[in-house]
């Protein structure tokens, strides 16, 4: 179930009618419920995968928050930090650490090689990674207290806007939001739904008709040279914006139209003045979600 497919609109329409139709206190269980019927939509295995991955650092929050000493609290910290991230790694890098092995073993006259996984890499696995990293990491500093709602908890990581292509909330950040969710406000559900359509032009009308452009030019690039080169350069940048940028807003108007601002991602990059200015404009979530929680630390050591 894309953000574009017909099959979104409907349970993004289902879920608003519900959503504004539920006590204030309330509101989060129907964000919770469409987000399950959003992911399972995508894959029950999947689902089930998400849930378990939850429900563990659900507890991995709650188990490092009452943590007596500083020494302990460091070393489950670690830990729990090393299994998220050994998790990602696994599904992600496995079979490319097995081609790197078998091509190792090619240089020896043993004939044998390494089979490769039979497994799929669990949609969305990178952004509900980072955020429940980021989770730990703010109750590991003593910034933020583990959540204790393991729905909210469960939220923060499926919440269907924002499941398959981020961007990577921050859990300080979400957390009160959910819990403040407000009655129906014309004004931000319009801006929701202008957002939702700006982006879904983006993706639709611009990327998509691009896409096919750049796709006819490196399928048979050798056909090609001089300025179709070029411009195929640029218009694949475009393409490569409108596609991703696209996606972001229909997620943060989709956010909007219940009231929750989630982080924003694109800060119009091409009209930055150099390269770095460019990569904090572009994907700026996970970007600032680096900055903040691996190489400012490092620095500050």
């Amino acid at each position: 179930m894309l953000l574009t497919s017909f099959s979104y609109l409907v349970l993004l329409f289902a879920v608003f009618i519900v959503f504004y139709a539920t006590p204030n206190n309330k509101k989060w269980i129907v964000l919770l419920l469409g987000s399950l019927v959003f992911v399972g939509w995508l894959s029950f295995n999947i689902l089930i995968f998400t849930l378990i991955f939850a429900v563990l650092n659900y507890f991995f929050g709650i188990i490092l928050e009452n943590s007596k000493t500083k020494i302990v609290k460091k070393r489950r910290y670690f830990i729990f930090v090393f299994i998220n991230v050994g998790i990602l790694a696994f599904y992600k890098y496995i079979n490319f650490l097995i081609d790197n092995l078998n091509n190792v073993l090619s240089l020896f006259p043993s004939e044998s090689q390494v089979s490769h996984l039979n497994i799929l890499i669990p949609i969305g696995i990178s952004y509900y990674t980072f955020q429940s990293i980021g989770n730990l990491i703010l109750i590991n500093r003593g910034t933020e207290k583990a959540e204790r709602n393991i729905g909210v908890y469960t939220l923060l990581l499926i919440f269907f806007p924002k499941f398959l292509s981020g961007p990577v909330e921050r859990s300080n950040h979400f957390f009160p939001q959910i819990k403040n969710l407000k009655s129906f406000n014309p004004d931000i559900v319009t801006a929701g739904f202008r957002l939702f359509l700006v982006g879904m032009f983006k993706k639709v009308v611009i990327a998509n008709n691009l896409s096919d452009m750049v796709v006819n030019v490196y399928d048979d690039v050798h056909s090609f040279s001089g300025l179709p080169l070029v411009a195929t350069l640029f218009i694949q940048a475009i393409y490569l914006y409108c596609d991703f940028s696209g996606y972001t807003d229909m997620a943060l108007g989709s956010a909007k139209i219940f009231g929750i601002d989630l982080l924003p991602n694109f800060n119009r990059p091409f009209l930055a003045k150099n390269v770095t200015e460019f990569w904090k404009r572009w994907h700026m979530s996970l970007s600032l979600w680096c900055n903040d929680y691996i190489f400012k630390p490092l620095m500050i050591k």
